[in-house]
């Protein structure tokens, strides 16, 4: 929202890197907020088992939303355009889509679903488990690639629908991912359907090569723009389902914010 912009987020090249005081200094409260009101603490509360440093906030280049009539996440989940926001999620890795090439929706879109449904592996018990539905994978494009896509009449609306009809697996992995590799009680997909805890679409015939989706439904697809805006590369994170979902919470500013700030400013 304009919040980014009057404190002057970064959200172009090196987004996710320290450097930019208002992205480094909020990611970084982030961190110390967990470890001194939540107590995650090593060998303690804190339960990772390899675990890495806290990150940065990644601001989106609504600029480039605006101008290609694409919604930002925070305006996905119920945001007002013109409010600011904060949204949160928690992610159990990521992985760098490099030099995607293309200027089409099909030629673009086949990689960046390939590399979305390889990044998706034990965290399909959000999808079908114990938190059925939870599952909500995020796709981050550069600018360039999100401009070359909506040029070609791609919206983000498109984008989803089309990761959700690509980004599938056969029937019998995504059980071997719940049930045999991850030991959780459930081998079946169509006894899932049975007790209504997952949509028709994962039973629509006993071949157990049919594909299936790794979301209940296409919004399910987090899609964000943000990045060096020259620069052909996407960025996508498994998420953590029910652990992390997505939230987003507009930001209430003090009535005098406009002073405040101008006085910080000054000092």
């Amino acid at each position: 929202g304009p919040l980014a912009n009057q404190l002057h987020f970064n959200n172009e090249q090196g987004v996710l890197r320290d450097g930019f005081q208002p992205n480094t200094s909020v990611g970084r409260f982030w961190r110390l907020a967990l470890r001194n009101l939540a107590g995650f603490l090593l060998h303690k509360n804190d339960k990772c088992t390899f675990g890495n440093t806290w990150r940065v906030v990644m601001a989106e280049n609504e600029e480039v939303l605006d101008k290609i009539g694409w919604p930002t996440i925070a305006q996905d989940l119920g945001i007002a355009k013109e409010k600011s926001a904060v949204s949160v999620a928690r992610y159990t890795g990521s992985d760098m889509i490099a030099s995607v090439t293309g200027d089409t929706g099909e030629k673009i879109l086949p990689y960046l679903a390939d590399a979305v449904l390889k990044q998706t592996t034990w965290q399909l018990v959000f999808t079908i488990g114990t938190s059925p539905g939870t599952l909500r994978p995020l796709l981050v494009l550069s600018p360039i690639l999100a401009e070359t896509l909506a040029k070609d009449g791609w919206s983000k609306a498109d984008v989803r629908q089309y990761l959700y009809d690509h980004c599938r697996l056969p029937a019998w992995q995504f059980e071997r991912y719940l049930g045999e590799w991850t030991d959780h009680p459930i081998n079946s997909l169509k006894d899932e359907v049975g007790l209504r805890r997952a949509p028709k679409i994962f039973a629509e015939s006993d071949d157990q090569e049919r594909l299936v989706p790794i979301t209940f439904d296409p919004d399910d697809f987090m899609v964000a723009v943000s990045g060096d805006p020259l620069r052909t590369n996407a960025i996508t994170f498994a998420h953590n389902g029910i652990l992390g979902y997505t939230v987003s919470q507009e930001i209430d500013l003090p009535a005098d914010w406009d002073a405040k700030l101008k006085t910080a400013r000054k000092s």
